[in-house]
């Protein structure tokens, strides 16, 4: 079983960024498959472990999930925003050349910020203490602790 809608960003990666790549072809195919690896986490975690929220994949294997797609999401969008860009000065008559070098800065980009991204996902958030004085509390909340998660 196929997740079709997720995978549609790795298409779009595959047909504008891949494969323009001045790769070999069996670099290209192996990105290309990778690429449709990660757009089907949620199904290979469906299959190995039930879902998402029960996280029975070894923690290296789902933070490289994770970090896959959102490089291919980030990698779609920055294309999809390249594309807008050339065929708007294409329209104006003033058509961008894409430089090769472009392609490979896109992908570093998108690689960066989506390791940065699961690295702000998984780090434990530092424990903010606040006191609250509240006047007229009943005697019997007096010490009473609360705890907020956001």
């Amino acid at each position: 079983m196929f997740h079709l809608i997720f995978s549609l960003p790795s298409w779009y990666v595959i047909a504008r960024v891949i494969i323009p790549l001045s790769l070999p072809l069996s670099v290209k195919i192996l990105l290309s498959a990778l690429a449709l690896l990660a757009s089907q986490y949620l199904l290979v975690s469906r299959f190995t472990s039930g879902g998402i929220f029960s996280a029975e994949m070894p923690r290296a294997i789902i933070i490289l999930f994770n970090w896959a797609y959102g490089t291919v999401l980030l990698l779609a969008v920055f294309q999809i925003v390249l594309d807008a860009v050339m065929l708007l000065a294409l329209l104006l008559r003033h058509p961008l050349p894409l430089s090769p070098g472009a392609r490979y800065l896109t992908v570093l980009l998108a690689m960066g910020l989506a390791a940065f991204g699961v690295q702000q996902a998984i780090r434990v958030p530092p424990v903010k203490e606040v006191t609250l004085f509240l006047p007229n509390l009943p005697a019997e909340f007096d010490g009473y602790q609360l705890l907020q998660l956001t």
